[in-house]
């Protein structure tokens, strides 16, 4: 067996591998030999491996620990032992996230400590807008229309341009905000002028987040996926969805309704 290993060891050194995934592909190969004590690797078929592999699923192993068995495997099989034919495994499908939300009571808890106007206004219109971070930090005051109630997000890679309403309950703060700002360029700007970071938005956000002392792990970006969830449990459409938010996809869409499903 360490004849196997150190052979593996070399060839992953030949190709510039690192030492840590050296390391992971020697422990696998190691877990291998061990569950098929006795047996020479190199007369392991693939519905052995495969086998190997189900029971590690059935403890409970996670698709990303079963893929880096995978790629020592056909590393070892394919490179090392020179069966590159005989070893057929596939990757198993990476597991899909759902996002995690707040609460419609934690976002009304997150916005109450926040004291700043001006941030509690960032947050305020990134949660009823849907916005990312980078949406707020980049909207001028040119994309507002207060009489029309209205807000203008252009488009990028990923998001296709859009109209959202402008919640009424913001207005009065915006259009004093707005009368008393320096320049008329960026909605939301630092202290010294200018535009404001995408950081230092998400700085104001981890700052509120802390003081509310709600134990979730979120970001700002919780605050659009928090916007998208209510409007899907409002009985929202997901045509109507995708365009309110931009999504270029609608499969986008489609995971907050798999959320709804999850949470009942």
């Amino acid at each position: 067996m360490n004849k196997t290993l150190n052979a593996l060891k070399n060839k992953m050194q030949d190709q510039n591998y690192g030492f840590r995934t050296i390391n992971s592909y020697q422990n696998a190969i190691q877990k291998l030999a061990d569950y098929y004590s006795g047996k020479d690797l190199a007369e392991l078929s693939s519905q052995d491996l495969q086998v190997f592999l189900d029971v590690r699923k059935k403890e409970g192993f996670s698709n990303r620990t079963l893929s880096l068995y995978i790629n020592a495997f056909n590393f070892l099989y394919r490179e090392v032992l020179k069966k590159a034919k005989y070893v057929n495994l596939h990757h198993p499908k990476r597991e899909k996230k759902l996002p995690i939300i707040l609460t419609s009571q934690e976002i009304a808890q997150l916005f109450s400590v926040v004291e700043n106007i001006k941030h509690k206004t960032l947050l305020v219109l990134a949660y009823s807008a849907g916005l990312g971070v980078s949406e707020v930090v980049n909207l001028q005051v040119k994309d507002l229309d207060l009489v029309q109630k209205n807000i203008f997000i252009p488009g990028d890679k990923t998001k296709n341009e859009r109209h959202i309403r402008l919640s009424e309950k913001l207005l009065p703060t915006l259009e004093k905000m707005l009368k008393s700002k320096k320049s008329a360029n960026y909605v939301f700007e630092s202290e010294r002028g200018g535009q404001l970071t995408v950081r230092s938005a998400q700085k104001i956000f981890e700052n509120a987040l802390a003081k509310s002392q709600i134990n979730k792990k979120v970001s700002f970006y919780s605050l659009r996926h928090s916007f998208a969830y209510f409007l899907i449990q409002r009985g929202t459409d997901l045509p109507t969805v995708q365009e309110i938010l931009g999504h270029k996809n609608i499969r986008t869409s489609r995971t907050y309704l798999q959320l709804l499903k999850q949470k009942k």
